[in-house]
């Protein structure tokens, strides 16, 4: 570690070793987020500097850091300013990141309102109907590969929640692989170079347009026809601005695209590390078996979001299972006032970073922190008893939206495969690909089923 002369008394920010003369740490960075943040962490403390490219890089950790982080003001420390190079180009100009503070935070409460109770409540029975369709024709024994069951599965259910089910029947096959294009546009270059005249982002930028043509066009039969769907494409086409104006197609999509990339590619990646951490420990599988057959007894004719409220064992695993593995390595924020923490100031235009990937793993705040034991969060231990410790969802205001929504996927899709088969754990390693921004499990990940016989 090294130092740099403070001003006013504050004390020097440790440097983190290495990095070259022109991208700095990047090429680490870029080769293995989760490694070298792990990395800054071990050799840096609770903060560490470090230099991507151009962009100078403050890693804060711990339980205090991640309050501070988190309640810190968006005019001290910026969510849009730190995403916007990168998201703007999939979500599109005017959209969330790429807007005032004020418009922002309408287009988040618009969302929010898509995501109500009872609408939460609706959507659950169409991921249950969705999980069903999806495994129809597996027969009564064989093999899969989660990971990319769910990846397909993710997106048929968000798919029909978002847009309806006849975009789900009709318009599938081309919106799955827009989305992989737009999906691929965003890696750890394009939070540094978004726009560089690569294959890869000129697919992402083609796709949304189409997205905005295909959506736009449903949106404006929506409106035309006045026959209201059951969908957060209607929630959308319902919502108004404080002065009254209506979301335009290209908000619309955006806001769509949004929500999407929220609760997709994180909620299949949860999904597939709950099953692989559920099947390695069958003594927490039968109690989750055991919950699943008792809540279903007694609650036959309610729909899944009700019936899953009571899921405490299953709710505890996806919470575990998302401690050990968070969709979010690091979260980002930019600088517009310097930000002081435990006697450092961090000064106008550095980034400060949050990573779960390291905050979830801290011995002082985690018994034995490698290790898969649900009951951490229950109410004999409640080691996330601190609001701050546990951010897989984020933290404080800045909490992601999508979170309720998110964990009724999960417990949805689990249960009713819970229900249908029985599952074993395959041959293959199930070790983290940790390349990504979501880390997945390296591929293949075959896991083997058997269709329940009728009680």
């Amino acid at each position: 570690m090294t130092g740099e002369t403070t001003l006013r008394g504050w004390k020097a920010i440790p440097k983190l070793d290495g990095g070259g003369l022109l991208l700095g740490h990047f090429s680490e960075y870029n080769g293995g987020m989760w490694q070298f943040l792990q990395r800054a962490y071990a050799e840096g403390g609770p903060i560490v500097r470090f230099r991507l490219a151009q962009n100078d890089m403050v890693l804060i950790s711990g339980p205090e850091a991640s309050e501070a982080f988190f309640r810190a003001p968006e005019d001290q420390l910026s969510n849009r300013e730190a995403y916007k190079k990168s998201q703007t180009p999939v979500f599109g100009p005017g959209i969330i990141f790429d807007v005032p503070l004020e418009t922002h935070m309408e287009q988040l409460q618009m969302m929010v309102g898509a995501l109500k109770p009872q609408a939460l409540r609706r959507y659950g029975d169409q991921i249950a109907a969705e999980t069903r369709r999806a495994v129809a024709d597996w027969g009564e024994e064989g093999e899969v590969d989660f990971l990319d069951f769910m990846g397909q599965l993710a997106l048929y259910a968000s798919a029909r929640t978002l847009l309806g089910q006849s975009f789900r029947d009709d318009t599938t096959d081309e919106f799955a692989a827009l989305y992989h294009d737009l999906e691929a546009g965003v890696n750890p270059l394009s939070y540094l170079f978004p726009n560089l005249p690569l294959p890869v982002f000129r697919r992402r930028d083609r796709a949304r347009e189409r997205l905005v043509e295909l959506i736009g066009r449903m949106a404006t039969r929506r409106r035309t026809s006045g026959e209201p769907g059951d969908d957060m494409l209607q929630g959308l086409i319902e919502a108004r601005y404080q002065d009254g104006r209506a979301l335009d197609d290209e908000e619309i999509v955006g806001l769509l695209l949004f929500l999407l990339f929220a609760g997709h590619h994180s909620t299949s990646v949860a999904t597939t590390w709950t099953m692989i951490e559920l099947l390695r420990h069958p003594g927490y599988l039968a109690r989750v078996e055991a919950e699943r057959v008792h809540l279903q007894n007694d609650h036959a004719t309610e729909g899944y979001a009700d019936l899953l409220r009571g899921a405490e064992q299953l709710n505890r695993g996806i919470q575990e299972s998302l401690r050990l593995h968070p969709p979010l390595i690091m979260m980002m924020r930019k600088v517009m006032r310097p930000f002081r923490y435990g006697g450092y100031e961090i000064p106008v235009g550095k980034f400060v970073v949050q990573s779960p990937a390291v905050g979830h793993f801290l011995k002082e705040v985690w018994e034995d922190p490698e290790r898969f034991d649900p009951d951490r969060f229950g109410p004999d231990r409640r080691e996330d008893d601190n609001p701050f410790a546990f951010t897989a969802f984020g933290g404080g205001k800045h909490k992601c939206i999508g979170m309720n929504f998110a964990y009724i996927q999960m417990k949805v899709i689990l249960s009713t495969l819970f229900s249908q088969f029985e599952f074993e754990i395959g041959e293959d390693e199930y070790e983290p690909a940790r390349d990504s921004l979501i880390i997945a499990p390296v591929q293949p990940c075959r896991i083997r089923y058997r269709r329940r016989r009728a009680a």
